[in-house]
């Protein structure tokens, strides 16, 4: 069990390295949810095709987090002001501002 979790912490390490930070915000069972989804086969590891599919998982949730932030109203939609509105917050929290 924990050389399974080691693999899966090793995974989903090397998953996130490209999408930003934004995996720190997911729990431990949603990152094992997203390994359990991409491991097709159900062996516990992950061949090359399996982890472009973890890849693809964890960019559409961290897509997903980000819109519903962005959606300021919560009316479904983003507008070009709350767009601007979010980039503008992310320049404070990176600049310290």
């Amino acid at each position: 069990m924990r050389t399974r979790l080691t693999l899966l912490a090793a995974a989903l390490a090397l998953a996130f390295a490209g999408p930003a930070l934004a995996h720190r915000r997911m729990t431990p069972e949603d990152r094992a949810a997203l390994f359990t989804q991409a491991d097709a086969d159900g062996d516990g590891k992950l061949t090359p095709a399996e982890f472009g599919t973890l890849r693809e998982l964890v960019r559409q949730k961290i897509a997903a987090a980000r819109f519903t932030r962005l959606d300021a109203d919560g009316d479904g939609a983003v507008t070009s002001a709350e767009l601007e509105a979010g980039h503008a917050r992310r320049g404070k929290r990176c600049h310290g501002d």
